[in-house]
């Protein structure tokens, strides 16, 4: 019966796309993993951004309505400068220094890597790009292998608000200073 074929035929084949579309997705390799220094150059600024940092640093005190812009303000100034952990390649780093650092279990700038502001160095090969974005509260963190290219991954944190005194280590948007949060 013609019917039938046809009817048969047009099954068969949707079945055989379907069946194509699922092998040719799991033959795909997985995306390369990101590369551990840049991920950890990242995680360096999220940890700067720790309420509990921004406190003791003086931050809110320079800036009680902080604001994304005036963090990236603040760690490019000498006051700031007391946020950014030891460098693992730095001849100034004191070895004692960063043990501590990591045994606080807090991230060391790893070798090899440059934070730039705002836009990426195109003469800087591994580089960490950050900017504020008030808009939105939030700091953003590029990770470049090449400058040329798009970044390997973006990350957006939200800046802590003001603890308000009394807060029980609560910022004013209720939050707790976590990391992990």
């Amino acid at each position: 019966m013609p019917g039938e074929e046809t009817v048969f035929g047009e099954y068969r084949s949707k079945w055989t796309v379907v069946v194509f579309l699922v092998l040719s997705l799991a033959c795909q390799a997985p995306p390369p993993p990101l590369p551990r220094d840049l991920v950890d150059a990242a995680q360096v600024i999220r940890e700067m951004m720790a309420r509990r940092k921004l406190v003791t640093s003086g931050f809110f005190e320079s800036y009680p309505k902080a604001t994304p812009s005036n963090f990236v303000s603040f760690i490019n100034s000498d006051l700031g400068g007391i946020l950014w952990p030891p460098r693992e390649d730095s001849i100034f780093a004191d070895e004692i220094e960063t043990e501590q650092t990591r045994n606080a279990g807090e991230t060391v700038i790893p070798e090899g890597i440059a934070y730039t502001r705002n836009r990426p160095n195109p003469d800087i090969k591994r580089q960490i790009v950050y900017r504020a974005d008030d808009e939105s509260g939030e700091i953003v963190v590029e990770a470049y292998a090449d400058p040329s290219a798009e970044p390997l991954f973006v990350r957006r944190w939200k800046l802590p608000a003001f603890p308000p005194r009394g807060a029980g280590g609560r910022g004013s948007d209720g939050t707790v200073d976590d990391l992990r949060s």
